[in-house]
Formats: structure tokens, sequence, C-alpha cells
């Protein structure tokens, strides 16, 4: 599994504009990054599991935090790779001081 903040990934996939929290018609939360390096010029990043039952729809990714996400590449049960956001366990120093 790979694992990089959102700043880097929004930088190296030259992000523009990210929505705010909304949800699939099966109840998973996520959000939608916009970037002409995606096809259609938009993705959609699930969070994961841990975090999905502690965000709420409508929140901006400014409310979010998303200093404290990372983006990590996983693997479903199907075998098919996948990106989601979940909270770091770690701490920056710069923030402590």
């Amino acid at each position: 599994m790979q694992v990089i903040t959102v700043q880097e990934f929004c930088a190296t996939n030259k992000v523009s504009a990210l929505s705010s929290v909304r949800v699939n018609e099966n109840g998973y939360p996520f959000l939608t990054l916009l970037s002409p390096k995606f096809e259609g010029g938009a993705q959609n990043i699930y969070f994961s599991k841990s975090v999905a039952m502690q965000v709420k729809v409508g929140v901006t990714p400014k409310e979010l935090g998303l200093k404290d996400y990372v983006i990590a590449t996983t693997t479903n049960a199907a075998g098919e790779t996948r990106l989601k956001l979940s909270k770091t366990q770690y701490v920056n120093v710069e923030d402590l001081f």
C-alpha cells in the first residue's frame, strides 16, 4: 500500500478544485477532485471505512482539515486498485511548535 499526503497528491496531479463531502447511492462518502490529468477531468476518492463514519455530507475540504488526511492506494477483494482517503496516524513536527 502506498500512502501520500493529500497535498502531495493534489500537487502531483495538478488538482484545481475539491468538492464538499458527498455520498453515493449506497451512502459511502467521497470527495470529487478536478484535474485535467484525470480521465473525464474528475476523480472521486472515497473515505476509508474507519473515517467514513466520522464525516458528514456537505462538509467542505477546508472544514475537514485535509492536512490530517492521506491518500492510500489499496487493493479491494476483487483485486482492483482503489484510492482511499484516510486520517494519518502521525503529526507533522512543524505543527507542534
